[in-house]
């Protein structure tokens, strides 16, 4: 059985509250309707063991084997794409009256759909790290096979908009332990996934690269489901591909429709409005939405209104007819199609584990679908009555409805775990909540402080605009950032880094925040901010007087990932804060979400180039530096001897430097912030800004649902046509991205090139992705074949593509291909 649910979704991180009770209860709340991400592996395909791996060559001197695919406890078998398998060289089996390839049918959302089988083949499996790329044959150190694929007839349906899927299923997880850590996930990164032998230890050293097998506090019992007498093979005598069975919270579902008793496997237990009943729910790792059966939404009270499953404007409704609040529609697609569905939330879904203890989801989200398979001998039909998929399991996103019908995404929040496992010889799903209830953030909810930035308010940067001036294009705050420039943090000595040469002093800082509940209900009295220009910040004096305080600014959505993250904006009248440091502490409040106070410093020296690692002082060199550095030509932001900020190093910045020199200040001191920021203060968290430096940079892809729900890979979003008018090769590209963004025209921002990924990062592929799906000029083509678009397998995590444009800057909005079952 495989079904897919395929989905592009926002991000922004809020914590999940779990909470242990005295009853015997471990209640987790706000579960969102779907998952973040889903559990993948590595994997290299050949024809015999010890062989070399089947590679592609797209013609042009690229090649690769490796083959980035979903791990899924929802399908009986594994599934290779036509452009995976066409490109490996793959063979289908053929009927032996030699009408062709050999038909497998399956049943899925839509109704059935047919595949063809392929040649036995050995696998090599590498798990889904932070240390592999797919380009080392070594790593692949998981030996599965000989299997049979179901091997996909049709294409992408627009290979501009997406990526092929293959997908592994049982067959490979048989026998061993599925280790997924999604701890990742909080952090917009994917789930690491691992396939170990059963007893394999755990090593907490290398947790977050190869943790061996995890304990897990609680145990979820399953039973396996052999689904196969529900397809069909053609012609009947053929090679079938491999298949196994799929695990089941609840008793077998197969064997019960076959006049067995059930066994005593534990059912997942729902209520809704004093009612309540049990079922034998699907363990789907490929499913990033759960969903019920219509007779167990029913058995809850929960039905659709006449003529509305699967239309247009599909309703949930009560037993009298009245709407059920906070619906969401999903078009769901996969095998045999696509249908239109709507869930809601029931007061609760609970698991029974081993320990006594139960697990209960409170306001859990979940689709109402018939998924109802056929025996095709005997007609027999069985419909589930549930799938529990990875959005309880994973961070999880909600999804608002429009009041025109489309669908958009709103609050994410952490997953409630922090290792899940399945062992596949004992049947037992393990879990391990998250020590916070949710990874990260803490109480409050969940808010975290991305990143810190100083800029230059009321410089030439941003028109000489002593205001708020944000938005897209031109000379703005966002412009006048000091890109050089980092918050010094607590543990940390002071560096040139850290403090600004800038006559007008501190005027504006921006602090990037994940999920703050309200980012215009921050003000001043949410912060605590104290000048000094020693390491003894306790000491220094508290800025109490109006006059002193900044203007705060909240600007929901428009931090340094667009549509992800807020930017707080704090703004001072020129020279409030001059020569000396600055601490900041956010405080710890409903405003800010925060769960600790975050505490961070600025400095300023007024005219100090910052020649000199031993101090601050501005002295002599300062302003010579700046006299055998003046220039006719514009000065760029970090341009040291630029002291007053008007984009020119010239007699202006000499006479600053020559002010600041005998004005008889004290000279800035290198401080040593300290750990602890005083008496019953806490102390302040890690350092963010590190992550922004291994994370890509986002913006999501615009459009409805129904137009982003093709696509399997990451959108690229091409925000402007500015230095590429003049280039023959950009028409293809802003076709392509106009294309991706449904507008005609993207609109006018300034932008630069920028790759930032760490290598080895796993976003690195969908940056490559991003980049073929964005420059179809990328590989025009050769008299022995026509242009292309290359797709995952051709270019593999880890190998950046290259580019024909030189002055293009792309985002990337993460896509989650939501698979049910």
């Amino acid at each position: 059985m495989d079904r897919r649910l395929i989905l592009c979704t926002r991000a922004l991180i809020e914590t999940l509250e779990a909470r242990f009770l005295m009853d015997g209860t471990l209640d987790i709340a706000d579960v969102q309707p779907a998952a973040l991400d889903q559990p993948r592996i590595h994997i290299f395909l050949r024809r015999n063991p010890g062989d070399d791996p089947l590679i592609a060559d797209d013609g042009f001197g690229d090649t690769s084997f490796d083959i980035q695919a979903f791990l899924d406890t929802g399908s009986s078998g594994s599934i290779l794409s036509q452009e995976t398998y066409t490109g490996l060289g793959i063979t289908n089996e053929q009927a032996t009256d030699g009408s062709g390839d050999v038909f497998y049918f399956d049943t899925g959302i839509g109704g059935d759909n047919g595949f063809n089988v392929s040649e036995p083949l050995y696998g090599a499996i590498a798990p889904f790290s932070p240390v592999v790329d797919g380009t080392d044959p070594a790593q692949f150190n998981t030996n599965v096979g000989p299997f049979r694929y179901e091997t996909n007839p049709t294409p992408v349906d627009d290979p501009d908009l997406e990526e092929p899927l293959d997908i592994i299923g049982m067959p490979a997880i048989d026998g061993k332990v599925m280790v997924m850590d999604p701890k990742p996930v909080d952090g917009i990164d994917y789930m690491n996934t691992y396939l170990y032998p059963p007893g394999t230890p755990y090593n907490a050293g290398t947790a977050d690269t190869d943790p061996g097998i995890p304990p897990t506090t609680y145990h979820v019992q399953t039973s396996r489901g052999n689904f196969d007498r529900f397809t069909l093979i053609d012609p009947p005598d053929a090679e079938r591909p491999t298949t196994t069975g799929n695990p089941m919270i609840g008793p077998d579902p197969v064997s019960m429709l076959e006049g067995n008793p059930p066994d005593d496997t534990p059912p997942i237990s729902i209520g809704m409005g004093g009612l309540s009943t049990t079922g034998s729910f699907l363990f789907d790792t490929g499913a990033a939405a759960s969903f019920i059966s219509q007779s167990i939404a029913g058995q809850v009270g929960v039905f659709y209104k006449d003529g509305t499953y699967n239309s247009d404007n599909p309703d949930l409704v009560d037993s009298s007819g009245q709407d059920i609040p906070n619906q969401f529609a999903l078009q769901i697609g996969g095998t045999g199609g696509t249908i239109n569905v709507a869930g809601f939330f029931l007061d609760s879904m609970t698991l029974q584990t081993q320990e006594g203890v139960s697990i209960r989801f409170l306001g859990a989200p979940v689709l109402v679908a018939d998924i109802t398979v056929e025996d095709p001998n005997t007609g027999d039909q069985l419909t589930l009555d549930g799938d529990f998929g990875v959005n309880y399991l994973v961070a999880s996103v909600s999804i608002v409805q429009g009041s025109d019908g489309s669908a958009d995404f709103g609050d994410i929040r952490n997953g409630p775990f922090s290792w899940v496992t399945y062992d596949s010889t004992t049947g037992l799903i393990g879990l391990e909540p998250a020590p916070d209830g949710g990874g990260g953030g803490g109480g409050g909810s969940g808010s975290e402080i991305l990143d810190r930035q100083i800029f230059y308010n009321n410089s030439v940067f941003d028109g000489f605009n002593p205001g708020v001036n944000n938005g897209f294009g031109g000379l703005t705050d966002d412009r006048s950032i000091a890109t050089d420039k980092q918050a010094l943090l607590p543990g940390q000595t002071a560096t040139f880094s850290n403090y600004t040469s800038y006559t007008k002093g501190i005027n504006g800082i921006m602090i990037d925040m994940f999920l703050d509940p309200d980012a215009t209900a921050i003000t001043a009295s949410d912060f605590e901010f104290r000048v000094g220009n020693d390491s003894n910040p306790g000491q220094w004096t508290l800025l109490t007087d109006p006059a002193q305080l900044p203007t705060v600014t909240g600007r929901p959505g428009e931090g340094e990932i667009p549509f992800f993250i807020d930017r707080i904006e704090l703004t001072w009248p020129d020279g409030t804060i001059t020569g000396e440091w600055l601490q900041v502490k956010v405080l710890a409040d409903d405003n800010t979400g925060l769960s600790a106070p975050d505490v961070f410093y600025f400095g300023n020296a007024p005219a100090e180039s910052g020649n000199s690692t031993d101090d601050a002082a501005v002295n002599v060199a300062d302003m010579l530096a700046a006299r055998g550095r003046m220039s006719v030509s514009p000065a760029q932001i970090t341009d040291a001897w630029d002291y007053n900020r008007d984009g020119f190093i010239n007699t202006s910045d000499v006479l600053a430097a020559r002010g600041s020199l005998s004005s008889g200040r004290t000279d800035l001191s290198l401080i040593d912030a300290p750990i602890g920021v005083g008496p019953g203060q806490s102390a302040s968290p890690a350092n963010r800004s590190a992550m922004l430096a291994s994370r890509m940079t986002m913006a999501p892809a615009f459009g409805s649902l129904t137009q982003a729900s093709s696509m399997t890979q990451p959108s690229a979003l091409v925000t402007s046509t500015t230095g590429l008018a003049a280039d023959p090769a950009a028409a293809p590209l802003l076709q392509t991205a106009a294309k991706v963004l449904a507008v005609t025209a993207p609109p006018p921002v300034q932008f630069v090139q920028t790759t930032s990924l760490p290598p080895n990062s796993h976003r690195v592929g969908d940056l490559v992705s991003a980049v073929v799906v964005t420059a179809s000029a990328l590989h025009p083509g050769s008299p022995d074949s026509p242009p292309h678009k290359a797709g995952r397998l051709h270019h593999a995590a880890g190998k950046r593509a290259p580019t024909p444009f030189s002055n293009v800057r792309v985002k990337v909005a993460p896509a989650i291909d939501l698979q049910v079952a």
